[in-house]
């Protein structure tokens, strides 16, 4: 990410505010200097101006040399030298023939043989305006100076003023960033907080859209769009979902009547067959059922559950058919009154374990053993089963949880979806599905918090998978 090109929003929005804020600094008090700067020459400009013409206007000829009608008039601006104030006439040779008291220092060389129209000229720290005028038929120059240095003049201090307050205005225009970058904090925490919302939305979660309250304007329409989206997608997902679970409460009938019939078939092999693929048909439409269940996200009740207690159940019920298939089944654990608790489902957890038991069963030789046990994490609770078989190849364990993936490609007695289901089971509690291989085969249910004896969970994990 480049610093002059940031890929956040409120990144580039405060960049663009700093650059902004910088350039009227550097450029606000240029520009301004330069318009006091102007107003300044023009009211100066003006005010020569206004003294020469009053000036020329009252000059006549008193003998041999110039005067001025009723000087009293004009002796408070030039009676001192405290307002740099002074004016001079000159005539055709450009001899002084009148001036004010303080008019010696002013370089009325500069303008005096210049002086054949109007006009104003700047010579060190004065300003100077001379005029020619015809006084009883005599040609003279009046010219008039301000020195911008003498105390009087308070152009300058007005300047130094300006240039303070401009100061005092640059921490303010650098607060302007700083402002902006609260709100857009504030902001920036409601974008956070719609995805966090969006993130946490998955199939189970049942009318829980982005709530829009707290969103900038423009974000909403974009967020009701998302919205109406998630519903969309919702609604066709738990249309296929109740598909499912029709075909499976139709196929069930068929299934159990053809089973019932096979025993008439004359020939054992046959009927052997025949069975087996049935039996295998009817695997497959329990999974489907209890995937269709599951992805339905309605399932109730949660309740703090015993995790021994449960999978001794589930052992027990498991036992017969795991042991008539050649198979050594085992459960090793605290008892029940001692086991660590979670917060769940007990059906759910129950065919968790029951399909990590039937997949043991199903893919070891006869003769392995399965060991069940239940143990405290470090992080919550744990449901392990293991067997001593040859183990998934470890090239298949990304795939294993995967819908309709099989081991063993050769067996057909498996729609491939055991560990699906119990990837989705323990999605729902808020855990996941461990598998590993160590001399055998070893998938673990890993809980994300226990409870403890009074049902209070250990944090606020189980609370938010039962939301879910």
């Amino acid at each position: 990410m480049s610093l002059f090109a940031p890929r956040s929003l409120s990144r580039r929005i405060l960049l663009g505010e700093l650059l902004a804020v910088t350039l009227v600094a550097v450029l606000l008090p240029v520009l301004l200097m330069s318009a006091l700067h102007a107003a300044t020459a023009r009211e100066e400009r003006v005010a020569l101006r206004r003294e020469a013409d009053m000036i020329a206007g009252r000059l006549h000829w008193r003998g041999d040399r110039p005067a001025i009608d009723h000087p009293s008039e004009l002796e408070p601006g030039y009676a001192t030298a405290y307002d740099g104030r002074a004016f001079a006439v000159t005539d055709d040779a450009g001899r002084v023939r009148l001036a004010s008291r303080y008019a010696a220092g002013v370089p009325w060389r500069r303008i005096a043989a210049r002086a054949t129209r109007p006009r104003f000229v700047g010579a060190e720290d004065f300003v100077l305006y001379a005029r020619p005028v015809a006084v009883e038929g005599r040609n003279l120059r009046v010219m008039v100076a301000q020195d911008r240095s003498q105390p009087g003049v308070i152009v300058d201090d007005i300047e130094r003023a300006f240039l303070i307050r401009i100061a005092l205005v640059m921490p303010v225009l650098l607060l302007l960033p700083v402002l902006s970058g609260l709100a857009m904090r504030r902001t920036v925490r409601a974008f956070r907080r719609a995805s966090a919302e969006a993130e946490a939305i998955d199939a189970s979660s049942r009318g829980v859209p982005i709530a829009i309250e707290g969103l900038p304007t423009e974000a909403r329409p974009l967020v009701a769009a998302a919205n109406g989206l998630v519903e969309r997608v919702r609604r066709a997902f738990f249309r296929q979902s109740e598909f499912v679970g029709n075909v499976v409460h139709e196929l069930r009938t068929p299934l159990q009547t053809l089973a019932l019939e096979l025993d008439a078939l004359p020939d054992p092999a046959l009927r052997q067959r025949c069975a087996a693929q049935v039996e295998r048909l009817s695997h497959v439409v329990t999974q489907l059922r209890d995937l269709a269940t599951l992805d339905d996200g309605d399932v109730r009740p949660w309740e703090a559950l015993d995790l021994a207690a449960l999978a001794t159940e589930t052992v027990v019920r498991m036992a017969p058919a795991v042991i008539e298939g050649g198979h050594h089944l085992a459960f090793a654990g605290a008892d029940g009154d001692a086991g660590p608790r979670v917060r769940g489902n007990a059906t759910l957890i129950d065919l968790a374990i029951a399909n990590l038991i039937g997949n043991a069963a199903k893919h070891t030789p006869a003769g392995c053993t399965i060991t069940v046990s239940v143990r405290d994490d470090p992080v919550g609770a744990a449901v392990e089963v293991a067997d001593d078989g040859p183990g998934i190849a470890c090239v298949d364990l990304g795939d294993a949880q995967a819908r309709y993936w099989r081991a063993d490609h050769a067996r057909s007695d498996s729609a491939g979806l055991g560990l699906a289901i119990v990837t989705r089971i323990m999605e729902r509690h808020g855990g996941r599905l461990v598998l590993a291989v160590a001399g055998g085969t070893r998938a673990t249910l890993c809980f994300p918090a226990a409870i403890d004896r009074a049902g209070r969970a250990a944090d606020g994990a189980a609370g938010r998978a039962e939301d879910r």
